[in-house]
């Protein structure tokens, strides 16, 4: 059995051999493997390529390595409807990523190849992430690591107390603007440290809520008026209206917190600086942005004191490619060994399974 394999830098493809080749293994199939890792590098990429997006590489690249494949594993490499027609023996192709966007998913559906993916894999490295910049934003952490590199940390001093600080979270209000696999891994962390969680998502049944533990909310602004710390887990689709933008902060608290870790569009980023400057809220933490990466050293957001920014890498950690290969591995398995796999975005293709 022919496998191709086209990683990267940051879930290289020999990880992805090592963990298919062990699971496959059971199968008792002998596996033949080609792998490579594609160049992570706009200069590389072939643009305004139909059906797919947020690629790297060439399509050139597989298609000359595709011949005789029978399992393509990727992560962003760009799987066109050419590359499909030059796939002469494919039956599955693994994306290491939660929406499989640079795989024309419907030239795949046409030719009857299941496209698993991932979803979820980087779930908890942004749960973690996001209870670390709550925790870093509400107690000043960074301030006060800034205090004391400054040189403000002087003594002897009266104002002995006066020192970078914030309100505890124990009994405060943390507001969910989504409940999904982030949210409730959120949720989970967040609830021993004494925050009692409320969450808003239209498309969440009332019942997922009770078992979280959170506070259903039926109303948007009903969060927007009580939460002390308000985060956002929605993923919005490009061209939607922000969850939040200028009349939403009018209604949060001067004592309020707003983080954001999904989707730059979840909050109007200009709304934001103004809100921030004109103190509207106490402080934020944002993790993506309009234009990605900040690179004007006179962009507003970069002169606020009452913002904690970080470069897009709550869903970043040293487990997930890993984790990634695992999933992979573990689809892979159950669709040759069972004609179904638990992670397949079209599944119409499995023939009923």
């Amino acid at each position: 059995m022919k496998i191709l394999i086209a990683g990267d830098d940051f879930t290289p493809a020999l990880m992805f051999k090592e963990e298919i080749e062990k699971k496959l293994a059971l199968l008792g199939k002998d596996l033949n493997f080609e792998f490579f890792d594609i160049e992570i590098d706009e200069k590389s990429v072939v643009k305004g390529l139909t059906g797919i997006k947020e690629y790297f590489g060439t399509p050139q690249e597989i298609i000359d390595k595709i011949s005789g494949v029978e399992i393509l594993v990727i992560t962003f490499a760009p799987i066109t409807a050419e590359v499909l027609e030059a796939a002469d023996k494919l039956r599955v192709i693994g994306c290491g990523r939660g929406g499989p966007v640079n795989v024309n998913v419907d030239a795949a559906t046409k030719r009857g190849i299941p496209v698993l993916n991932t979803p979820g894999r980087n779930a908890d490295a942004v749960a973690d992430f996001t209870l670390g910049l709550i925790i870093a934003l509400v107690r000043n952490i960074m301030t006060a690591h800034n205090w004391i590199k400054n040189g403000d940390w002087i003594t002897p001093r009266e104002d002995t107390f006066e020192k970078p600080t914030g309100p505890e979270l124990n009994g405060r209000v943390l507001g969910l603007l989504g409940v999904g696999a982030i949210g409730a891994l959120v949720s989970k962390r967040a609830q021993p440290f004494g925050l009692e969680v409320w969450g808003y998502d239209p498309f969440i049944p009332k019942e997922r809520f009770q078992e979280l533990g959170i506070k259903h909310v039926e109303d948007i602004n009903e969060i927007l008026r009580e939460a002390d710390i308000i985060s956002v887990h929605a993923r919005l689709p490009k061209g939607s209206k922000p969850l939040i933008s200028s009349k939403e902060f009018d209604l949060m608290k001067k004592t309020a917190y707003v983080i954001n870790t999904a989707r730059a569009i979840a909050v109007d980023q200009d709304a934001l600086i103004q809100a921030l400057q004109e103190k509207k809220i106490t402080g934020a933490a944002l993790d993506v942005y309009n234009v990605e990466p900040i690179d004007h050293p006179n962009d507003p957001i970069l002169k606020l004191d009452n913002i904690l920014l970080t470069p897009h890498a709550a869903g970043v950690s040293y487990d997930i490619p890993r984790r990634t290969g695992m999933m992979i591995a573990e689809g892979l398995y159950q669709f040759l060994s069972e004609g179904t796999a638990p992670y397949v975005v079209n599944r119409e293709v499995l023939k009923g399974k």
